[in-house]
């Protein structure tokens, strides 16, 4: 969305001369919309924020672009509306749906579950982050090896998600795992990756 930067000063403006044939209270009117800015503003967030907490599952998680596709359909009504038109306006190709799966995307992306990380690349990223938690355990030449396998792709958002995936195991001081633990996890990466690489 294209924004006015003096969005506030024109919709108070705007706002003032349309109600004016109203017969009400100038002051009631601007206590009634700042109470209603600041609603929206507090459901939005809470709303979204209930969303990411109460989240436990894949699926509950996935309706984080729910929440925003309602925000999304919301920023579309007010270009179409006689006080807000005036100061937003749709970019050309706008669509609640991109918008909403583009935003949902960069708050999920790290954990595998943006709209375009499919089982494959998910399993790709989940081999790449035991390459980073195992390094000092199966050594930099195993782990490198690991990396050069399963770390590219022609997509470079697959491939940033590759790298901050190994980041991620790297960065885990919590995560202890012996020998045993490092090779059956890397076994069984590998046999998803197989499996998905099949179809």
């Amino acid at each position: 969305m294209t924004i006015d930067r003096d969005l506030p000063a024109k919709v108070a403006e705007a706002f003032k001369a349309e109600t004016t044939g109203w017969g009400i209270d100038p002051q009631k009117i601007e206590q009634l919309a700042a109470e209603s800015s600041d609603r929206q503003t507090k459901l939005f967030l809470q709303d979204l924020g209930a969303e990411a907490d109460n989240a436990k599952s894949e699926k509950q998680l996935r309706n984080l672009g729910t929440v925003l596709l309602g925000y999304a359909r919301t920023c579309v009504e007010a270009t179409e509306d006689l006080i807000f038109s005036k100061v937003i306006v749709k970019p050309l190709g706008f669509t609640p749906e991109g918008a909403a799966t583009k935003s949902a995307d960069s708050m999920l992306e790290d954990g595998g579950l943006a709209s375009w990380q499919t089982p494959a690349i998910q399993a790709r990223g989940s081999m790449m982050m035991i390459a980073g938690t195992c390094r000092s355990v199966i050594g930099k030449a195993r782990s490198d090896a690991l990396v050069s396998e399963f770390g590219k792709s022609q997509d470079a958002r697959a491939r940033g998600y590759y790298l901050k995936s190994f980041d991620i195991g790297l960065d885990d001081a919590e995560m202890k795992l012996d020998l045993a633990q490092c090779n059956r996890a890397i076994r069984g990466f590998r046999a998803d990756i197989l499996k998905e690489d099949r179809g």
